[in-house]
């Protein structure tokens, strides 16, 4: 069901509820140009004690990185790690033979 606007963390959602066997979990949708999700509640109703979990999203629609975020330093005494190859594949025309 759609539960109406709400506001998460100061940003205007559209919160949208929802029921399955054994849970409940409501979405916050921001509402505009980037309608990204912006909080997830999900509960258990299959347990008495109806656990829950929350997350808040925040997202950055303009991160910046340099070349050096995507360098990979080792840490002290790491080592390679060697892949055994695989056995070929036999071609498809062979399967059924």
């Amino acid at each position: 069901m759609d539960a109406g606007p709400s506001v998460v963390a100061g940003t205007t959602c559209e919160q949208y509820a929802f029921r399955q066997n054994g849970i409940d979990w409501q979405v916050w949708i921001q509402k505009g140009d980037h309608p990204l999700p912006r909080k997830l509640v999900i509960t258990t109703t299959s347990d008495a004690a109806r656990p829950q979990h929350t997350a808040v999203y925040a997202w950055n629609l303009a991160p910046s990185f340099n070349e050096a975020a995507f360098v990979f330093d080792p840490p002290p005494g790491a080592e390679r790690v060697a892949l055994a190859k695989g056995a070929a594949a036999a071609p498809a025309s062979d399967k059924n033979e």
